[in-house]
C-alpha cells in the first residue's frame, strides 16, 4: 500500500509540474511575433489593396509648387519582384534602425529597378514609402521586406520614408521617424 501512495503521490507531482510549466498548451507568450507576409500583387502602376497598406495619407502643409506626377506606367512597383525582369539591373538599398536612405541620390537608366529593403530588426519598424510627386501609391515595408520599382520612364523621382505605425495613429498624416523624412531622390535618363 505504501509503495501505491508514493506511486500515485509521484503522478500527481509530475502533472502538477507539467500544468504549471505550459507543456499542455494554452498561451504562449514568451515567442517574438513575425510580421506577416505582404500578399502578392500583379504588375501594377500601383501598390496592393489599402488591406496591406495605409490609406493615402494627408501632407500637414501644402508645398508652395507641387511637382509634375509622372506619367502613367513610368514606375511599376511591387512588394514581390512582380514586374522585374530577371536580368534586370537592380540597385539594393537597406534601411536599417538609423531609418535613412543611404545614399540619399542615385542614378538609374530607363528599365533598371531599385529594391528598398527594410533591415530593421533592432526596432522592428514599419516603414511607410511615399512619393511627393504621385508616382506610386504609398507603400507599407514590413521588417525583412522589400519594396521593388522598375523605372519604364526616364524622369525625376523621391521616395519619402515615414513611420507607418506614427502614421496610422496620427490619422493618415504622413509622421517622419524623426524631425523630417529621409529622402532617396533617383534620376533616371
Amino acid at each position: 500500500m505504501k509503495k501505491m501512495t508514493i506511486i500515485i503521490a509521484s503522478l500527481v507531482v509530475l502533472f502538477a509540474a507539467v500544468s504549471f510549466s505550459g507543456c499542455l498548451g494554452g498561451n504562449d507568450t514568451d515567442t517574438t511575433p513575425t510580421p506577416s507576409p505582404q500578399p502578392s500583387a500583379e504588375p501594377t502602376t500601383q501598390a496592393a489593396e489599402p488591406t496591406t497598406q495605409a490609406a493615402r495619407p494627408t501632407t500637414q502643409a501644402a508645398a508652395p509648387t507641387t511637382p509634375a506626377a509622372p506619367a502613367a506606367g513610368a514606375l511599376t512597383v511591387s512588394d514581390n519582384n512582380a514586374g522585374t525582369p530577371a536580368n534586370a539591373d537592380i540597385a539594393y538599398i537597406p534601411v536599417s534602425n538609423t531609418r535613412t536612405f543611404s545614399p540619399s541620390s542615385l542614378d538609374r537608366t530607363v528599365g533598371s529597378g531599385l529594391r528598398i529593403r527594410n533591415t530593421d530588426t533592432k526596432l522592428n519598424s514599419k516603414f511607410l514609402i511615399h512619393s511627393p510627386e504621385g508616382a506610386f501609391e504609398d507603400m507599407q515595408v514590413n521588417p525583412n521586406y522589400d519594396m521593388y520599382v522598375m523605372f519604364n520612364a526616364p524622369g525625376t523621382y523621391k521616395f519619402e520614408l515615414y513611420s507607418f505605425d506614427a502614421t496610422v495613429a496620427a490619422g493618415g498624416t504622413l509622421t517622419p521617424f524623426g524631425s523630417a523624412p529621409s529622402v532617396l531622390t533617383v534620376t533616371v535618363e
